[in-house]
């Protein structure tokens, strides 16, 4: 189960990219399906069914939704004015926050996993957009994208998928602990209402503070 978070959660911080559209909103609906047989992986794709991920983003400024069916909620907020990110997450288990800078969400990057990109033939629409197929692997492990290039979107300081990916990701798959999770975006929006309340890196009260760069 803490692997299939992990992904979702990695995912996060793989790449920043340059781009033409720099404010607006994308919400992904996610499908899960366990690719196994194992009870453990039957449970975990049930209590991750009705998930989704959302992402706002504005000039230097981002956040990224996560909705993880029954387990919990995962936010990630940069503000690169201030340099600093915060990550909140609430669930069964109680709600916990950790504020850091900006550049020590590069960790991911200091792994440099094996990745490689294959562009294959075919196309499809998504919300209007044109998108094209790309194979992704990295360490062995294989993951379908459709992208699209009609699109640049300013994810300040985040992004959702590998730097190797020509376009931006509308519809890809990734597989965790037996369970396969498949976003594709639903709703693309090019404004934003309320962005001091998106893109806060205030703690809130009542969360258990794991780490505080402020402190």
């Amino acid at each position: 189960m803490k692997n299939i978070v992990l992904v979702a959660v990695c995912a996060l911080w793989i790449q920043s990219a340059i781009c033409q559209e720099t404010e607006g909103y994308v919400q992904y609906d996610i499908e899960v399906q366990a690719i196994d047989t194992t009870l453990k992986s039957k449970q975990s794709a049930g209590m991750l069914r009705n998930s989704k991920m959302e992402v706002f983003f504005a000039q230097n400024f981002s956040r990224v939704n996560f909705q993880m069916g029954q387990l919990y909620n995962l936010s990630a907020v940069v503000d690169l004015n201030s340099n600093r990110t915060i990550s909140l997450m609430s669930g069964v288990m109680g709600d916990f926050a950790m504020r850091t800078m900006v550049n020590d969400t590069t960790v991911v990057d200091s792994i440099k996993p094996v990745a490689t990109v294959e562009i294959l033939e075919g196309s499809k629409v998504i919300l209007g957009y044109t998108c094209k197929k790309a194979l992704l692997t990295v360490n062995g492990l294989e993951s379908t994208y459709w992208y699209t290039n009609d699109i640049d979107i300013d994810i300040s300081g985040q992004q959702i998928t590998n730097v190797l990916i020509p376009g931006f990701p509308l519809e890809f798959f990734t597989v965790a602990d037996g369970v396969l999770m498949h976003f594709r975006a639903s709703n693309i929006e090019f404004e934003l209402e309320d962005k001091e309340e998106l893109f806060f890196t205030t703690i809130p009260e009542d969360y258990v503070i794991l780490q505080d760069i402020d402190q």
